[in-house]
């Protein structure tokens, strides 16, 4: 490997997605001659791989047939981080002239032939044993072995050069992508001799050693930093009184720049805000005896159902069979996904006067919350704010604060994402989960006097745009890192 690479692996295994650049870079420097010592690479011939293929040979269509012998059939789903998984294998009956044509053999190199996935198109798979038959999935390459070991066309196949190369060759129907063998016969690359095959395989190995060493260090760090970041927001969350509280407070706020150094942390940083803000202990309420209670409010404040201090209904979605409902485009219609913008001035579609007369939708005014109950994902439980009128689906919960309720409307939108995973284990089905308006309605909310939660909402307010300011200083960091990283490594593979 070169010295400016050496010299700088700390800095490019740091970097986002570091140590995976490192296993391109490994790659790249392999197939250039630059990892082992006396490498003559511009003596190297270039060859298409067709020159180096002995058969190409598409796989099995076939999906069983009646009489025949019972044999092992790949498919894609067994291709796991560019091997062969051997734990889930499906075998299918078939002739044994099938067989005798599709039979693997140790050294045979399968191509992904088709697939919706970019990354995963035209992918090397080594078969290091012989072991059955491959689906229509692959292309089997049998190799001239005397000129080329095909764990260095593998190397080959992985390179940036070639996967640039190969999904310019693609074919997409479909939304698929797909490759031929013409298209995987003409990739053309430098060939060293077979010994030298043989010794940068051996250096690649080594050095992907290294990688995972480097990887599971640095996955080690990142578990104890999220336990450390942890204990110390739980340091303030589990705070007895007043005193212990400003005591923890001033332990984390005086080093918050040291130790929310990741996203995950100013999330855990954020929801230990929230948690705090409705706990009492923002402020610094004392909970007296009570502070061994997880559940303890502080003395003054109350505990109501949402329906007691909100009105909450919902929305539907009209008849797509009927144009009308859509077309004249007048009134703002949310669905679910458009909560997670925190406020919505503008909707992806619109409905019509008509829909609004015959049909369950009603207008609902700046100011209403909206939370997800259903949803894929992360959608279910989010809350967003309106900030125009607006009707809904029904995958939405409107919630209309009543005028003579004593609640401010950025409070209650705080306790919903403080409540967001509390909301999501109360989601109730089969494979999508939903809540219901019932769920929404009895949900209970701590509420102290109007002029406390103003002030709970503005330390709130304060707290969670640091916590965004840190967030956009680790994404600039990361990005100037990458960009070093990435700077180096194109100076590495050009020299």
């Amino acid at each position: 490997m070169t010295a400016a690479v050496l010299e700088n692996v700390a800095l490019l295994a740091e970097a986002p997605w570091g140590v995976a650049q490192l296993r391109r870079l490994v790659q790249d420097l392999a197939i250039v001659g630059r990892l082992i010592p006396g490498a003559q690479a511009d003596r190297w011939p270039t060859l298409r791989l067709a020159d180096l293929v002995v058969s190409f040979q598409n796989g099995v269509s076939s999906r069983g047939e009646s009489e025949g012998l019972p044999v092992t059939v790949l498919r894609l789903a067994d291709i796991r981080n560019g091997r062969v998984a051997h734990d889930d294998l499906r075998q299918l009956t078939l002739d044994q002239s099938v067989i005798q044509k599709y039979l693997l053999a140790a050294g045979d190199v399968l191509v992904i032939r088709v697939n919706g996935s970019a990354d995963l198109v035209g992918r090397f798979i080594v078969c290091e044993s012989s072991f059955g038959l491959y689906c229509d999935h692959f292309i089997r390459l049998r190799l001239d072995t005397a000129r080329i070991d095909a764990r260095y066309l593998k190397l080959i196949g992985d390179c940036t050069a070639t996967r640039i190369s190969i999904q310019g060759l693609f074919v997409s129907t479909a939304g698929q992508k797909t490759v031929n063998q013409t298209h995987i016969g003409s990739i053309a690359f430098s060939l060293p001799p077979l010994s030298e095959q043989h010794r940068i395989v051996a250096k690649v190995d080594e050095l992907m050693t290294l990688c995972d060493r480097l990887e599971a260090r640095q996955q080690d760090a990142e578990a104890a930093h999220a336990r450390l970041v942890q204990a110390l927001l739980d340091s303030l969350t589990q705070a007895r009184d007043a005193d212990e509280f400003q005591a923890c407070w001033q332990r984390v706020a005086g080093q918050i720049g040291l130790i929310l150094t990741t996203d995950e942390s100013v999330d855990a940083a954020k929801q230990a805000v929230l948690r705090l803000a409705f706990s009492g202990r923002l402020l610094g309420r004392d909970l007296g005896a009570a502070a061994d209670n997880p559940n303890a409010l502080p003395a003054g404040w109350r505990e109501v159902q949402i329906a007691d201090i909100a009105a909450v209904g919902t929305g539907a979605t009209p008849a797509r069979t009927n144009p009308a409902y859509f077309d004249p485009p007048e009134f703002h219609w949310v669905t679910s996904g458009e909560t997670s913008s925190g406020l919505i001035d503008s909707t992806a579609q619109k409905v019509s006067a008509l829909a609004l007369a015959e049909t369950n939708l009603s207008l609902y005014p700046p100011g209403t919350l909206l939370v997800a109950m259903y949803g894929q994902g992360k959608t279910r439980g989010q809350v967003s704010e309106l900030a125009i009128n607006a009707c809904t689906n029904q995958a939405c919960a409107a919630i209309q604060l009543k005028d003579s309720s004593p609640v401010h409307r950025q409070y209650v939108k705080y306790f919903f994402e403080k409540s967001y995973d509390e909301l999501r284990e109360l989601a109730a089905g089969g494979a999508q989960p939903n809540l219901n308006l019932g769920k929404i309605k009895s949900t209970l909310i701590p509420l102290p006097a109007l002029e406390e939660q103003h002030r709970i909402v503005a330390k709130v307010t304060e707290l969670l745009t640091l916590c965004d300011q840190l967030k956009a200083r680790i994404a600039a960091a990361r990005a100037k890192h990458a960009q070093l990283a990435g700077a180096l490594a194109a100076q590495a593979v050009a020299a």
